[in-house]
């Protein structure tokens, strides 16, 4: 059951973040506890985390990059508030690079093109 929250209360909206490590990455004490640091700082607003040591599966060009490293579920009031977050993530002065992206639980419909019609999730042949 989904709770909604009080009238003139606002909900806060979820977030992920999508690491991508730099080229080569070579971790190092120091990274090691820049990381802690931000994890630490995070630990408020998470939703949500990669569990480590996980392995990834996946599908498509092995070639294409960049490849998400790992990634946070992340609970904000507002996109500022998660921006900043994120901008602190220690390996982006270091070559990284980190995507946000706003999660939604609204119902996803597809639009249905004119004449055509669905039954069942399946698009009525021709």
């Amino acid at each position: 059951m989904e709770t909604r929250p009080s009238k003139g209360v606002r909900a806060m909206a979820t977030f992920l973040f999508l690491h991508h490590f730099p080229r080569g990455f070579q971790g190092s004490p120091e990274t090691a506890a820049a990381a802690v640091a931000w994890f630490e700082r995070l630990a408020p607003n998470l939703a949500g985390r990669t569990v480590v040591g996980t392995e990834a599966h996946d599908f498509g060009d092995q070639n294409a990059e960049p490849v998400p490293t790992a990634f946070e579920i992340i609970a904000a009031d507002d996109l500022e508030q998660v921006m900043s977050l994120a901008k602190a993530w220690p390996l982006v002065s270091r070559g990284g690079r980190i995507e946000v992206r706003e999660l939604t639980t609204e119902q996803f419909t597809l639009p249905v093109s004119a004449g055509a019609r669905v039954s069942d999730g399946v698009p009525a042949s021709r």
